[in-house]
């Protein structure tokens, strides 16, 4: 897809500043500004740098200003706002129009002079290139200087004092002259300022980079790393790196549909590879997170099976399996001498179910075996109880945490406090527990298995169903919050084992769509709930006491879509089937819409729970464009045809 912008998406200028892009390099560094050009996040930076994939992130350089003379007379193309400027609003007077396709391409329109900018980024090496095409009438005397903005300080550092700028490898024809290191006024970031965070940041500039009146293309790479035929030196390398790339990923897959292969081409950014343990991982997103258990294995489906990519599949479960620990797998890998955090209820769960998707889905049956090991050390330690008070009850389900322990994806703990304390029997864990236990039977042919998941489905079917509201409580704890309507009874219904019936079924789609529904992602609680909250904005607890409880999340729609999808298959054929299928499609076609607002091209975490209109959270989420993405996939293998 190919997404454009005008001026009328620039002004005010806080329109060009609250959309972005992000290009990425596999390792865990990306490169990531506005449509307008600027930074609007301490987060955001032309050069973010992975030392050691894919956690060891470094700022290298926030931005380049850039300054372009015709016939003597200089003119500021940035739109860089300062603190001392936060209401000035004309900078963008030069820029004409902002375009996504794969990469970036700004163009200015000065004096009769036209220029474009592009930005791309290599593949496997962190390196960031820029292009300036320049086109001016005969007789006219251009030049353009460029200033590198630099920061040079580990990810969530500010600037504190000036830096060997030597560590940033620059190839250009254009002449590089030194000059005494200075600070820059302070940054302002409307978007951190808007989301409650540190709305100012400096950087410092020690150099400038000229290019006289002496063609219309010139060209600037950036890099950590020496350049080598590896590691392009030129624009058109590094474009070619990164589109070779992209190419290769669309062609595996063979979507028919135009959102799909959009899709595609975001799931890319979040497999990265992970250094430590020679393999790969996957970054749950994208500027905050790092790679997560959790996040990985619901992302997996759309980010490998759907896109073929099998064998980074293998890679990222065997990353995962090298962690075991008590049944248990990373919520957050070891980094910098810190421990593993291994406070996922879910994440072992989802592992046995996501090692059985991708056994049938390649026939790799070695794999499965290579696996077998983990899945059963998951499932005694489920059975006969492990850390953060996880243990089956004597009816076959699940308990799991206790004090200010929080195990489920809803894991917020803000100042002591639990906004959704979801201690007891959660919802999902049983289904995803139920979906293990059935998919070990078939492995193993054990009985023990099968016998144990009859009595889940007994215990389950009778506890969680409410048969008043005609769809399945949320918890089980003997507390108001057990019949809160919820998301999370969604992935009852999509597991490769479940236990509802059609009619059960029926009934939790029914309460989803009328209560949790929107085309941006699924609230995650009912609007007409005494605790739902309507906005996810304001300082740290404004926001986290909003997350859970009534925001809109985009990665649980997936999880809608399919279910839908499986409830359409088994109609029987007719009017009400047709209109069912065509109300699907047109509410699938709406993530068009969602790809070209916020960061274009990509699905973020989060929107508001009442008016989800402006995305927040982080801009790129790996389980928002997997989950979505696995939905379109079942889409086309279903219905023969793409969205």
């Amino acid at each position: 897809m190919k997404f454009k912008f005008d001026k009328t998406d620039f002004s005010p200028l806080t329109r060009g500043e609250s959309d972005c892009f992000l290009l990425t390099d596999g390792l865990g560094g990306y490169c990531s500004l506005t449509h307008a050009g600027s930074v609007a996040r301490g987060d955001q930076a032309l050069l973010m740098t992975s030392r050691k994939a894919p956690g060891d992130r470094w700022h290298m350089l926030t931005n380049v200003n850039e300054i372009l003379m015709i016939n003597g007379q200089s003119f500021m193309l940035s739109s860089q706002r300062y603190d001392f400027g936060r209401n000035d609003s004309d900078h963008t007077s030069c820029l004409s129009s902002f375009e996504f396709d794969g990469y970036p391409t700004w163009t200015y329109c000065i004096k009769g002079v036209m220029m474009k900018k592009s930005i791309a980024m290599a593949h496997g090496h962190n390196t960031v290139a820029i292009s300036y095409d320049v086109y001016a009438p005969a007789g006219t005397d251009v030049s353009l200087k460029v200033v590198p903005l630099y920061r040079i300080t580990p990810k969530n550092e500010p600037f504190k004092d000036f830096s060997d700028t030597s560590c940033v490898k620059i190839s250009t024809e254009g002449c590089i002259k030194e000059k005494p290191a200075m600070k820059t006024p302070s940054l302002y970031f409307s978007q951190d300022e808007r989301d409650g965070r540190i709305p100012a940041g400096k950087c410092f500039t020690d150099k400038i980079i000229t290019f006289e009146n002496t063609g219309s293309s010139h060209e600037i790479v950036f890099s950590t790393e020496e350049f080598s035929e590896q590691n392009p030196s030129t624009f058109k390398d590094v474009l070619a790196s990164q589109t070779a790339h992209q190419n290769e990923i669309v062609s595996k897959a063979g979507f028919s549909g135009e959102i799909s292969r959009e899709l595609l081409r975001a799931s890319d950014a979040f497999i990265v590879k992970r250094e430590n343990v020679n393999g790969k991982t996957v970054i749950a997103g994208y500027p905050f997170f790092e790679d997560w258990g959790r996040d990985t294995f619901i992302s997996l489906p759309g980010l490998t099976l759907a896109a073929n990519r099998f064998e980074d599949c293998k890679l990222i479960l065997r990353t995962f399996a090298r962690y075991e620990h008590n049944g248990l797998f990373p919520n957050l890998f070891p980094e910098g001498g810190e421990e593993a955090r291994y406070n996922s209820a879910d994440a072992p769960l989802l592992f046995i179910n996501m090692v059985w998707r991708y056994a049938v889905a390649s026939n790799d049956e070695a794999f499965l075996e290579e696996m077998l090991p983990a899945m059963l050390s998951v499932e005694h330690a489920f059975e006969n109880g492990t850390d953060f008070h996880i243990k089956m009850d004597d009816d076959g389900l699940i308990n799991a945490g206790a004090d200010k322990e929080q195990l489920t994806w809803m894991d917020v703990c803000v100042n002591g406090f639990l906004p959704t304390p979801r201690h007891g029997k959660p919802v999902e864990i049983n289904a995803y527990w139920y979906s293990a236990l059935k998919i070990l039977y078939e492995i193993t042919g054990d009985k023990h298995f099968e016998t144990l998941a009859a009595k889940v489905k007994a215990s389950f079917l009778k506890k969680f169903y409410n048969k008043e509201k005609n769809c399945l409580k949320d918890v089980l704890n003997g507390t108001p919050e057990e019949d809160q309507i919820r998301c999370n009874q969604i992935w009852a219904l999509t597991q490769p084992f479940t236990m509802l019936d059609e009619d059960q079924a029926e009934g939790v789609l029914s309460i989803v769509k009328n209560e949790l529904f929107t085309t941006a992602g699924l609230r995650t609680l009912s609007p007409k709930d005494p605790d739902f909250h309507e906005v996810y904005i304001g300082d740290m607890l404004q926001r986290d006491t909003a997350y859970h409880q009534g925001t809109v999340w985009v990665f649980p729609l997936g999880a809608y879509y399919i279910a839908e999808i499986r409830h359409i298959i088994t109609m029987p054929e007719g009017a009400a089937r047709e209109d069912r299928l065509k109300e699907l499609e047109k509410n699938m076609s709406e993530v068009g819409h969602w790809l070209s607002e916020g960061c274009t091209g990509q699905l973020p975490e989060i929107y508001d729970g009442l008016e989800p209109t402006v995305s927040r959270g982080c801009f790129a989420q790996a389980w928002s464009v997997g989950e979505i993405l696995n939905a379109f996939n079942t889409f086309e293998e279903v219905f023969k045809k793409g969205l």
